[in-house]
């Protein structure tokens, strides 16, 4: 007989682990019967806080939002450091958190799923404005701020994308030029 929880889920219990799930083993595996089997509990708990599975996917592409990209805005906003130094945080932070970690499984989620598609869509569009501003803030034109904007985020995407796939963690004197390179 398998032993059950007798802890009180919340909302937030499902989300993480369907978040970590999505990650180690993508979006197929993210279903009710599965993650109530790891959560140690029934579906009845799921069904406590969610209407059914697309309301959890819908609540997964918000949590990573959260995670991946509020979260790292609130954070370098309450910085009250000039742009430059912003975008150098901005670095520091997603690589030291490694909130990249989410992004393969998240895009190809994406590749085949509309609502997800549209997600990711809003949420390039938000981090590509917040960058374009911290550029605008460190004194380039627009037309150049977005630019570097786009360049800034495509590198932040290899460079997780280097960590996740067996890269090794950036010095912080390569972590430095490589801001300079972006930055000058």
């Amino acid at each position: 007989m398998e032993k059950t929880n007798t802890r009180r889920l919340s909302r937030s219990d499902w989300l993480a682990k369907a978040l970590e799930t999505l990650q180690v083993k993508g979006i197929d595996a993210v279903s009710i019967n599965a993650l109530a089997k790891e959560l140690g509990v029934t579906k009845g708990s799921f069904y406590w806080h969610f209407k059914n599975r697309q309301e959890l996917l819908d609540g997964l592409l918000t949590l990573w939002d959260e995670v991946a990209t509020e979260a790292v805005i609130e954070y370098i906003d309450g910085s009250h450091l000039d742009g430059r130094s912003k975008l150098f945080a901005l670095m520091e932070f997603v690589l030291a958190e490694e909130l990249g970690r989410f992004e393969p499984a998240v895009r190809a989620w994406a590749q085949y799923d509309a609502r997800a598609a549209a997600r990711v869509g809003a949420v390039e569009e938000k981090r590509l404005h917040y960058v374009t501003g911290l550029f605008l803030e460190a004194g380039f034109d627009r037309t150049e701020a977005d630019a570097r904007a786009r360049l800034f985020l495509d590198y932040m995407n290899g460079v997780q994308s280097s960590q996740i796939f067996g890269g090794q963690h950036r010095p912080p004197e390569l972590l430095r030029l490589q801001h300079l390179i972006l930055t000058s």
